[in-house]
């Protein structure tokens, strides 16, 4: 939202699109598997969506990598 200009969200509004068979959270982790999620951003009288993927890190136990990607369009 900075780099658009936008210092303030006021909400973020998460839909799941897509999770892997064998999901499994944790506390604040995803313990097994992935899950693939839609955050739709609002602040500023603009929305902006993106595309947010949670993976569990098979290389560092405990550990999940965050992917995070604009997604084409907005207002």
């Amino acid at each position: 939202m900075q780099r658009i200009g936008c210092r303030q969200t006021d909400v973020i509004v998460p839909t799941t699109m897509e999770k892997s068979s064998d999901f499994q959270a944790g506390e604040g982790r995803v313990v097994q598997g992935r899950v693939k999620e839609r955050w739709v951003a609002r602040g500023c009288n603009i929305e902006v969506p993106y595309i947010v993927e949670f993976i569990a890190n098979k290389n560092n136990v405990g550990g999940t990598d965050i992917n995070i990607r604009r997604e084409k369009g907005g207002s």
